[in-house]
Formats: structure tokens, sequence, C-alpha cells
């Protein structure tokens, strides 16, 4: 009897410990404990190599909304061929986005020393663009969230952690999501008060 209760003893703490393991994995994949959270998504922003980058923009003005699309298309040689999609309003003033609006498509290129050539547009910074964003997460450890896949991220980040976080600094809060697709970066969203940011990889 004594040998029985031993080995159910045995057994109740190999399960005790598998289970803690289990849930520790879990919780990591939550709240960025372990390398399979927080971390496989640094090594995704940090491996990414994305052939194309679309970041697609929406902006509230006084007049209305006015859209954007950017397709970066790299080359081997790490230059780059920038497609630039932007709105105007055909009317100033009262009912100005009720109009249609024209839309004009540009194309930029970028060199692999990173000088740009082509129609570049008067007052856009295409720089960054043209580039995969490098994010830090460590400022959001606390307040990201994974979901059980452990292949979306989500967080908000205060206004004051952006430029930490993002490289640049934002006027409102920025709610951040990332997905993985197989450990691959799949995409990144920004979405703020008055307009947002997608990073598609391809």
């Amino acid at each position: 009897m004594k040998k029985i209760l031993s080995v159910m003893l045995l057994l109740s703490c190999l399960l005790t410990i598998c289970s803690c393991s289990f849930i520790e994995d879990k919780l990591g994949g939550l709240f960025g404990g372990s390398a399979s959270g927080l971390g496989a998504f640094e090594d995704a922003i940090k491996n990414s190599n994305a052939s194309n980058v679309t970041v697609e923009s929406v902006v509230e003005t006084e007049l209305g909304t006015l859209s954007s699309k950017i397709v970066v298309a790299y080359k081997a040689d790490g230059s780059a061929v920038i497609t630039y999609t932007y709105e105007k309003f055909n009317l100033i003033g009262e009912g100005a986005d009720d109009e249609d609006k024209t839309t004009t498509t540009v194309t930029i290129n970028r060199a692999a020393d990173g000088t740009f050539s082509g129609d570049m547009p008067e007052g856009v910074d295409l720089s960054a663009a043209a580039a995969s964003p490098a994010l830090n997460l460590a400022p959001i450890k606390d307040a990201a969230t994974i979901n059980e896949s452990s292949d979306v991220l989500t967080a908000t980040v205060p206004a004051a952690n952006t430029a930490e976080v993002f490289g640049s600094e934002f006027s409102k809060d920025v709610n951040l999501e990332i997905s993985l697709n197989a450990g691959v970066l799949k995409f990144i969203e920004l979405t703020f008060e008055g307009g947002s940011i997608t990073y598609t990889y391809a």
C-alpha cells in the first residue's frame, strides 16, 4: 500500500511540475516573460528582410479625410522602387470632403546609398517609409498582450513613450498591433486619433 501511495505521490509531483511548466509558458507568452513571448516578436522585427513594404495612412484634416499609400519594392542590392499614391482636395473650403478628390501616383527610386530620384513630391519625407520601422518593445513589456497562439501582440503606447518605442514622437497615444506568421513578421499596424499606418510584409 505504501508503495502504491509513493508511486501516486511521485506521479502527482510530476504532473504538477509539467502543469506549472505549461502554465509558465502560456503566461510567458501572454506577458512577454519568455523567449516564445515578447522575444519572438523582437526577433521577427530584427530579422525582417521584407521584399515589399506597404505603408497606408489615413489622416483627418479640417477639410476632411485624406489617404495615401506607399509601396516599397526592395531589390537584392538594397535599392528600392517606391510607388506613392496620395489624395488631394479639389475644393478648398466647406464641402471639400464631399467633392471628388484627385488621386496622384508617382514613382521614386531609392539607390542603395539612400539617395532618392524621380518624381519626389514636395514636403514629403519618404526616408522613413523606405525602411522597416525599428521598434523598441522593451518599454511596453508590461503593457503588451500576446494572444493564445503567440502570433499577435497588441499594446497601447502612451504618447510620452512613442519616441522611445517607434523612434518618432506622436502627439497622441498609439495602438500597436504586430502579427506573425510562423514566426515571420506579417504586419505592423499603428492606429491613433486622426490616422493609421500599416506596414505589410510580403
